[in-house]
């Protein structure tokens, strides 16, 4: 099966999957600049995550048989959208 994705540093997320039949896509946007979260490391807790609920997401389901319109394309402006770890400066590029 193949997946795919595409994170940046913050702003952006984008994963692909699909099987024999179907096609499922991912995008979620962030509309603030996020809320820096403290996490657990072996220093004690550390603001190394960044988050906010109030992001955008879409969900979109194709059939390859017929891909002319989703199955499903439901939307969200009040999605959980995070990212963590440090340093991270580019995006987080994985594709098969």
């Amino acid at each position: 099966t193949p997946l795919a994705w595409e994170v940046a540093p913050w702003g952006r997320w984008q994963l692909t999957a699909e099987n024999e039949t179907h096609r499922l896509t991912l995008v979620g946007k962030a509309r603030d600049a996020g809320g820096w979260v403290r996490v657990p490391t072996r220093e004690g807790l550390q603001f190394l995550c960044r988050d906010t609920t109030h992001g955008e997401l879409q969900v979109q389901l194709w059939s390859k048989s017929d891909s002319a319109l989703p199955i499903i394309d439901a939307s969200s402006h009040l999605a959980g959208l995070e990212v963590g770890g440090a340093p991270w400066d580019s995006s987080w590029i994985v594709c098969p």
